[in-house]
């Protein structure tokens, strides 16, 4: 019952979109370079990639329907990046290294150039926020892929999301104005 109510969820906020949606969409950019000096690590923090057996690991902040989601990423060669605190999930994070990419929405695809990722879907637990974990991740991620470039999107309404990728050297390359209205979908590269 639990998973059919989920899912309803899920397909709720995917429908909203299509009904109603009008938003900006940063899409920033860091190439590849050298390796960014370490971060200060976060006291207790531990990152380790995602695989099949610690994927459920997540579910400490995230609802079964992400934790479905994530399982997809994994099959699909994506590669997952968790923050654990103490034993304890606190941040997700992932990337794309190859294929076509939707940027931030279902509106917007792109297609990965040979020697370019595409990092989506990290999030932060909310008691964890405002720490520096999303920028410590981020830079440990920059290290580990520094022979890529590197895309992220972000809405441009979301402060510390684009503060923590300008921290790490990211640049906005390109804009993007959405609104869609009961299915109407006007998409303006700004």
């Amino acid at each position: 019952m639990n998973k059919i109510v989920n899912r309803l969820i899920y397909y709720k906020k995917r429908l909203r979109a299509y009904l109603y949606t009008n938003e900006t969409i940063l899409v920033l950019s860091r190439t590849k370079s050298t390796l960014i000096k370490t971060r200060t690590a976060v006291n207790n923090l531990v990152i380790k990639e995602v695989d099949h057996a610690n994927v459920y690991d997540a579910q400490s902040f995230q609802n079964n329907t992400k934790i479905e989601y994530y399982i997809n990423l994994l099959n699909s060669n994506n590669k997952g990046f968790y923050a654990y605190f103490n034993g304890k999930v606190v941040h997700a994070n992932w990337i794309q290294t190859n294929g076509r990419v939707s940027i931030y929405s279902p509106f917007i695809k792109e297609d990965l150039t040979k020697n370019c990722i595409y990092m989506h879907s990290y999030k932060t637990d909310e008691e964890f926020r405002n720490r520096g974990i999303t920028a410590y991740v981020i830079g440990y991620i920059i290290n580990k892929f520094s022979n890529f470039d590197i895309l992220v999107s972000i809405r441009d309404n979301n402060i510390a999301s684009l503060k923590a990728a300008q921290n790490n050297g990211f640049k906005v390359i390109r804009k993007y104005k959405i609104f869609v209205l009961l299915g109407i979908k006007l998409i303006r590269k700004l």
